[in-house]
This record gives C-alpha cells, structure tokens and sequence, in this order.
C-alpha cells in the first residue's frame, strides 16, 4: 500500500510510432512541469540533440514501429504530482502540442521503473481521433530512484532525511492527507 511521496529521476523518455505533422515531419521535445504550481523543471526544447524525425507509415506490428528516444541529460529530480506536454517544435520553431499527460511518482511501479501512456490514456481526448497519431502510438517514461532505502509503501515517518528534505512541501501535504485519513478512519 502506497503511504509516502518518492523522489525519482526521470532518465529518458521512448516515444512509439512518430506523429505526422504536414511533410515536415516530427520535431518532438519533453516539457516537465510540477503539478503543484506548473512550473517548468525541465525541457529538452533548446537541446543540441533535438532532431526531425519523418514518419514513414508503414503496416506491421507496434514491434516494427519507429521509436524515438529523448535521453534527460540533466537528472531533473521529480516527486508528487508531474505534469508532461509532449511537444513538436514546427519548422519557424514555435511549439505545437502533441499530447499531455500526467502523474504521481508515488505510483510509478517500483519493480519496473516505468510509466507508459497509450493513444488512449493521454491528453486532449481528441488524440484519439487525430489522424496524425497512429494507433499503436505509446510514450514510455523511465525513472531512476534517487534513494535506495525510501518507497513509496513506507509510513512517512520512515522516509530518510535526504529524501525528506528533497520532496519538500510534498511531505507536508500527505502528512496532512494521512491525518484526514486517520480522523475518517477513527469514527
């Protein structure tokens, strides 16, 4: 049972199939944002290994599908609520929202290190119907921990004190959360 925020690293981002975007191509780039206050804590828009990549359609399984890898070169560190906009940087280098999706760090499967989003679990819910977005369309996140000690299935009172200071306000909140709990819990 989940009982406490975690710390983890986002370390690189798959992205199955390429969306099609009028001849162009597809210049995707990752912004991460706190789901707190939505501030920006990461982006690869401005990055060197930012690349076009073409969509070739092709039949076959999601096996034979084009991926594309974004690898997180800074180590953001991330707890709570995240908020993703997964972007596509047009030829006169404006953004253009691909998709968004969002999660909490607490509920990123410990044993995998992983969260996957489909076509159908992301953001607007017109993704769906977008022809530029191939059915088999998936983008996986892959985490890092930052401790080796502190999970999510621990009571907060067992949490480091690295850990703690890392997650902040976060601690704060579900401390509050836990006492609601109790108090509901109790009568």
């Amino acid at each position: 049972m989940i009982q406490s925020p975690t710390v983890k690293i986002l370390d690189k981002i798959e992205i199955t199939t390429i969306p099609k975007f009028k001849g162009e191509g597809c210049t995707p780039y990752i912004e991460v944002l706190s789901g707190r206050d939505f501030d920006l804590i990461y982006t690869n828009k401005n990055s060197v290994n930012l690349k076009k990549h073409m969509n070739t359609e092709g039949g076959g399984t999601t096996h034979q599908q084009p991926k594309i890898v974004i690898n997180v070169d800074k180590d953001p560190l991330l707890c709570g609520d995240i908020y993703f906009r997964l972007m596509h940087r047009t030829s006169s280098g404006k953004g253009k929202l691909i998709c968004r999706f969002a999660l909490n760090t607490s509920f990123i499967p410990q044993d995998e290190k992983m969260y996957e989003f489909t076509r159908n679990t992301v953001d607007p819910d017109a993704v769906q119907k977008d022809q530029r977005i191939h059915p088999a369309f998936k983008i996986r996140l892959y985490f890092k921990d930052v401790c080796s000690k502190c999970e999510p299935t621990l009571p907060l009172d067992q949490l480091c004190r690295r850990c703690v200071e890392l997650m902040g306000d976060e601690v704060k909140t579900w401390k509050v959360i836990k006492n609601i709990l109790d108090v509901r819990l109790c009568h």
